[in-house]
This record gives structure tokens, sequence and C-alpha cells, in this order.
């Protein structure tokens, strides 16, 4: 899961609206939710499975911070909590 201080979700319709007050209109728009938690969770089970490896380099606590951060993130998108979309906006 990305740092705190490099992601901000925010609700599809306050995101369009956000867009819409800074003069931009999506046309067009994607979920890639599923995609993002296939990957999500394919990474958790590799930190999971070399996590002896990763602490010798960054440390335990570090280690499971990461291992942490990953579930999470992969359960928010697995539950519907968290969906990631792609948007294209125009100027208007």
């Amino acid at each position: 899961m990305p740092g705190a201080d490099t992601v901000w979700p925010v609700e599809l319709a306050e995101l369009t609206g956000m867009l819409r007050n800074a003069g931009l209109t999506a046309i067009w728009r994607q979920e890639y939710s599923s995609a993002h938690h296939t990957i999500a969770t394919a990474l958790l089970r590799s930190y999971r499975a070399n996590s002896a490896q990763i602490a010798g380099r960054i440390g335990a606590q570090a280690t499971t911070e990461l291992i942490t951060a990953h579930q999470l993130w992969s359960d928010w998108l697995g539950s519907g909590r968290v969906r990631k979309f792609a948007v294209i906006v125009e100027k208007r």
C-alpha cells in the first residue's frame, strides 16, 4: 500500500466534482479494482514467502508493516471498500 502521504482515497463522485471545479471533464473511466486486487494479493503472498530475506534487507518492523499494509489493501480491494479507477479528462 502506498504511503499515506502519497494516496488520498476519495469518493468517485467527489473526484468528478473536483475535476469539474478545476475546469476538467471526465471523458473516459475504467475500473481496475479486480486487476489491482490480483496484483496486491500476489505481492502479499510473495512478501510473506520471502519475509526472512526482506527483513534481512529492511528490518523486521518494516517487513511487518509492509505485509500488514498489503493485507489491508488486498482486503479493502477484495471487499469493495476501496476501488481503483483510471480516468481521462479534458479541459473544457
